[in-house]
């Protein structure tokens, strides 16, 4: 209810508050994750829905939400490659194409019930 409202932040510390009393509910993990990957948090996000996937392993959301992570993750390490990279070879090695790709790629899913 607080991440549709708009309060992230109050949604995050609900997650992380509950965690601490239980963190071995795979929805409470997998929920915690979608918000952190909302802020673009991918550590964290990674974190939780490993854990999930650890406790439900057979959960097909889980394991759709834990490769959309995996390919965010893999554009926080591009874009990290390239803030460190010359301007010259960011030119050659990044196009607005593959650039608005990329982003559709790690759009916060949505999950079915």
């Amino acid at each position: 209810v607080m991440t549709l409202q708009g309060d992230q932040e109050g949604a995050l510390h609900f997650f992380e508050h509950a965690m601490t009393i239980d963190d071995t509910d795979p929805n409470l993990l997998t929920d915690a994750a979608l918000i952190y990957l909302s802020n673009r948090q991918v550590e964290q996000a990674h974190r939780a829905i490993t854990a999930a996937r650890k406790l439900a392993p057979d959960d097909k959301n889980i394991t759709r939400l834990w490769r959309r992570i995996q390919l965010a993750t893999i554009a926080a390490n591009i874009h990290r490659y390239l803030a460190s990279t010359p301007a010259t070879v960011k030119i050659k090695l990044l196009t607005a194409k593959y650039k608005s790709r990329l982003n559709r790629l790690i759009k916060t899913p949505k999950l079915t019930k």
